[in-house]
């Protein structure tokens, strides 16, 4: 693995923020996601969101879960976080072994943005809870 220098190291770190800053954007502006729709989200769905597309597919675990009737559920937890967020949210797979490494970087690299992204969304409704109601 090559070394890289100091300066390297902080351009990336300006180029990451850049990335989420630019899918932050694109969520308002492309999507539709404005800060009044985000206000909605009382729940933590945003949080939600954002922990489905950064936990890491190796942690991909089924996991159970008792139903209030007193049953269990098996599932991964990409899909359990995933329904409490919101209804149809998919990530693209990365663990597929026939994905190039380059390929598999870059959508990596994408789901860590949007997450980012989502985590954002959900800070910024929190702060504004914050404003208004004065404590959270």
């Amino acid at each position: 693995m090559t070394t890289l220098t100091k300066q390297r190291m902080e351009t990336i770190t300006v180029m990451a923020i850049a990335k989420v800053q630019t899918e932050r954007a694109r969520q308002i502006d492309e999507e539709g996601y404005s800060r009044e729709h985000d206000d909605e989200h009382r729940n933590e769905e945003l949080a939600a969101a954002a922990a489905f597309f950064l936990v890491p597919d190796f942690m991909n675990q089924d996991v159970c879960t008792c139903t209030t009737e007193y049953g269990l559920v098996v599932q991964s937890l990409h899909e359990l976080i995933g329904e409490n967020a919101w209804l149809g949210i998919q990530r693209d797979d990365t663990s597929d072994l026939g994905i190039r490494d380059d390929v598999r970087l870059d959508t990596r690299i994408h789901q860590v943005t949007k997450g980012l992204a989502l985590g954002i969304a959900e800070l910024e409704r929190l702060l504004r809870m914050r404003e208004t109601v004065g404590t959270y």
